[in-house]
Formats: structure tokens, C-alpha cells, sequence
């Protein structure tokens, strides 16, 4: 995955003893931070092992605060799961919906980055959006969605997540903000329709921000006549 930390180089007989560089710790932070972002650490054992990273004096403490750490992202948990796989029936499958070929999970994450205006062309079952100390949005109007329910897992943490869905979508919204906020702001395109996508959001806001946007019917924009109405799938403070 192009945002998961490479692994550290093999380092000489005798070199764990040494201090750690700060290149040391900033590639042991980033490792954390990718954890944390996997759902692989609580937010109690982020912090925690993160101000560990510039406490420790020797590279052999530095390691031991991600020797439990793989390299392989965990799905999300079997609950969401069972969930996000439920069907519907062939008469309220969303207009043009993928059936066979939607991935079960994905996931995105910035971690003391920007991943801007990024788009998908299939949704999966479960997407996993993570922000730690960055900036995530992602813009799914013109995306293909699964016949069923999908699921929108998002963290924040000191962070921002920005999601454009297709006019119409139907949000269930489940997820929570801790000193934080999370925000489905109403619309001229938030109304819900039949054959729109079914979305549920989970997961939490922590001194961060969740958005979701809905976009302007293409029929609208293709016509020039979009910007009639307030808009609420730009960036703020952005032309």
C-alpha cells in the first residue's frame, strides 16, 4: 500500500545499543501512526507508544515499541462485516450497481500528509478512511456502489475527512465525534432516492473533522446549471 511505512534497513552487529536518529523515531512514529490507523492499536496505546518514540534512548527501545506490529492491515471487525455483506432485493438495487466485482475492503489514510481530490471507480464493501495529522477527501459521485449496504469507516484523529457521495445517497449515520465533529449537512441533492447508493458511516472524529458532501446531479452540471444551489461538496475555503 503506498502510504504503509517501508521497513527499517538491517542495521549492523551492536548498532541497538546506539541512540536512535530522528530519522530513527520519525520512521517509528510513522509505523504507530499506521497501526493506529489499521484499528491495530487503541487510541490509549498510540499515544502512549508514540511519546515513548522521543523518550527512549537506544534503538533497541525504539524497536520493541513496534515489535508486535505486522505489516498486513486487519479487516475490519466480523460484526461490520456480516453487515456491510447484507443484500437487498433485485427491486431495490440501486440503479447500475456493481454486484460481482465489489472488493470486500480498502482503505485509505494520510498520516502528516494531504491526499486530496482522490477518487475511486468501485466502492468496496467496508472503506476504511484514516486521517491522522492529515487530510483525507475522497470523491465517490461518479463511483460504481455494491447492491446493498456499504460501509464508510472513518478515523480522525487531529484530522480531516471530506467524502462527496452521489446526489441522493442514503446516509445512515453512525459515527461519533470526540471533541470533534461529524457533519451531514442537509442539501438540496441529501434527499434520498430509491435507486441511490446505501451508505452507513462509522466510526469516530477525535479533535478532527468528518464531512459528507453530497455532489450536484450530473444532469445539472451537464446542462451548465450547476452552482443554483448552495453547494456543500467543496472544500471550504477553497474556490
Amino acid at each position: 500500500m503506498p502510504n504503509t511505512p517501508l521497513p527499517a534497513p538491517p542495521r549492523p552487529a551492536g548498532a541497538s545499543r546506539a541512540a536512535p536518529t530522528e530519522d530513527d523515531r520519525e520512521h517509528a512514529a510513522a509505523r504507530l501512526a499506521a497501526a493506529f490507523a489499521d484499528d491495530a492499536l487503541t487510541l490509549d496505546q498510540f499515544e502512549e507508544r508514540v511519546a515513548a518514540v522521543y523518550r527512549v534512548a537506544s534503538v533497541a527501545e525504539l524497536e520493541a515499541l513496534t515489535a508486535d506490529l505486522t505489516d498486513e492491515s486487519p479487516p475490519l471487525s466480523p460484526s461490520r462485516t456480516s453487515r456491510a455483506r447484507r443484500g437487498v432485493t433485485a427491486a431495490s438495487r440501486p440503479a447500475g450497481a456493481v454486484t460481482d466485482t465489489v472488493p470486500a475492503h480498502d482503505r485509505r489514510f494520510a498520516i502528516l500528509a494531504n491526499l486530496e481530490h482522490h477518487s475511486m471507480a468501485v466502492v468496496p464493501r467496508q472503506l476504511a478512511l484514516a486521517a491522522v495529522f492529515g487530510n483525507v477527501e475522497i470523491d465517490l459521485r461518479n463511483a460504481k456502489f455494491g447492491a446493498g449496504e456499504t460501509e464508510i469507516h472513518v478515523r480522525a484523529l487531529f484530522g480531516h475527512i471530506a467524502v462527496t457521495l452521489p446526489a441522493g445517497t442514503r446516509v445512515d449515520q453512525q459515527a461519533s465525534g470526540i471533541l470533534g465533529s461529524v457533519e451531514c449537512p442537509p442539501s438540496p441533492w441529501s434527499l434520498p432516492r430509491r435507486d441511490a447508493p446505501v451508505v452507513r458511516l462509522t466510526g469516530h472524529a477525535l479533535l478532527g473533522a468528518v464531512e459528507v458532501r453530497y455532489a450536484e446531479p450530473s444532469a445539472l452540471v451537464d446542462r451548465g446549471l450547476a452552482g443554483l444551489f448552495p453547494r456543500v461538496d467543496r472544500p471550504r475555503g477553497r474556490s
